[in-house]
Parts: structure tokens; C-alpha cells; sequence
């Protein structure tokens, strides 16, 4: 059955999607965006065109709903030719999230640009500090959004993002930039009414979750992400 959520100004992306069940969970719901993680290291890796095949299959069975989602693939240190090799595995990504700061600069972003035609591309930093955050809105001009995530890193992990703690949101506030910016980093249904005290007047763009979604990494959970779609609609 269909679970129609109520329309919420701040869009949601739940990333790490490696299940169909899941992604069928995520389309039904309508939501903006959901990601599927092409970094090897990653406990949720899902190669491309095993993504692509997850992402056919749905729309067999939804087309509808698939319409209201769009899908976005994460990469880490991907050079210009392992991106075009994605993208030809998976021509439906509508978003392209690079994750800084390891390979990032002004002209690693505009050859990803030349190579992804019209998709979108985001920036993910990960943030501790406000320098951090002047940090990425210098490369704000390269892309589509500013994806601010957590900095930690699990004691004896190598991956960039995916931690699941939180940062100082504070240090938000003093972005500088007019792009559109988003939030990631051990979101869940029971911070992010304090996510929104901490940014106001600010309104975040995108909520991004992973773990806080899950009851296993890679499983997501759909009766939290109802949850977390009623809060959203509450506190923004």
C-alpha cells in the first residue's frame, strides 16, 4: 500500500540504499531523493550496475512513484574516468554526490561537470569547524549543492561520512554562501527538531540519513522513516 506523506519544504534523501525492498519502501513514500553508495569501502557499496538493476526493477513496479524520486550516486576519490564508466552502468542518476576532501578541487569538479551532462552535482564536506565550512563554500560555485556531514570517523574506519555522529551545527551559521545547502551525519527522528533550533532562521535544503533509518547498515527501517517524515513536516 501507498503511503502518501504530506508535501515538506526541506527535501529528504535517505542514502545507503542496497535492498529492493528498501528502495521500494523509499519510492512509495515519495521521496526526493534516495543514494546509492559506489565507494568500495563502504558497508553499504553497491556497485553501479547492480544499483541500475535495483533502480529497473522498481520502476517496473511503480513508475508513478518513481517519478518523485531521484537517484543519487555517491563517490569518493573517483577519477574522471571511473565516473564516466559509472554513469554508463547507471544513465538514470539524476545526482552525482562527491564526497571532499580527498581528490576535490575547482577543476576536479568542472571535469566531473563536462562528464555528467545535465545530472546534478553535489559537494559533501565533512565539517567540524566554521574554516571547515568557509572551506567548501569556496567550491560552491562549481556546484549544485553544499552537503555539510560529520567529520568523525569510527575508531579504526577508513570511510569518509556514513559515521553516524552528529557535528557542531552551529558552526552552519556562518556559511557564507547563497547555494543551497544540506545537512548529514547521524540524523535521526530524534535530533532533528534540534537541527532546526540550531539553524534558525536558516532552513537546510536537503536532510540527508542513513544510519538513522536503519536496523542494520544497508536495512533500512520504513516505519522510522515515517517517523522522520513526520518531523521533517513538523519542525520545518
Amino acid at each position: 500500500m501507498d503511503v502518501q506523506k504530506k508535501i515538506v519544504p526541506v527535501a529528504v534523501k535517505v542514502c545507503g540504499v542496497t535492498q529492493a525492498a528498501d528502495l521500494d519502501a523509499c519510492m512509495r513514500r515519495r521521496l526526493a531523493y534516495v543514494g546509492f553508495n559506489f565507494y568500495s569501502g563502504s558497508k553499504r557499496f553497491v556497485a553501479p550496475s547492480a544499483a541500475a538493476s535495483l533502480w529497473a526493477a522498481a520502476l517496473v513496479g511503480q513508475p508513478a512513484a518513481a517519478l518523485a524520486t531521484i537517484p543519487v550516486g555517491v563517490i569518493v576519490g573517483a577519477r574522471i574516468a571511473e565516473v564516466a564508466r559509472l554513469l554508463a552502468d547507471f544513465p538514470a542518476l539524476g545526482v552525482l554526490q562527491v564526497h571532499g576532501p580527498k581528490l576535490v578541487t575547482s577543476t576536479y569538479l568542472r571535469q566531473l561537470r563536462q562528464a555528467m551532462g545535465a545530472r546534478q552535482l553535489w559537494l559533501a564536506w565533512p565539517v567540524t569547524t566554521r574554516q571547515d565550512v568557509f572551506t567548501a563554500a569556496a567550491l560552491a560555485a562549481d556546484v549544485d549543492l553544499l552537503l555539510f556531514d560529520s567529520k568523525h570517523v569510527p575508531q579504526g574506519a577508513a570511510v569518509p561520512g556514513g559515521s553516524g555522529m552528529v557535528f557542531d551545527w552551529s558552526v552552519l551559521k556562518a556559511y557564507p554562501a547563497a547555494l543551497p545547502f544540506g545537512v548529514a551525519g547521524g540524523l535521526q527522528a530524534s535530533n532533528l527538531s534540534a537541527l532546526a533550533a540550531t539553524l534558525a532562521p536558516v532552513r537546510p535544503a536537503l536532510i540527508d540519513l542513513c544510519s538513522g533509518v536503519e536496523r542494520a547498515p544497508g536495512q533500512k527501517e520504513p516505519a522510522l522513516i515515517d517517523t522522520v517524515l513526520g518531523v521533517v513536516g513538523e519542525v520545518w
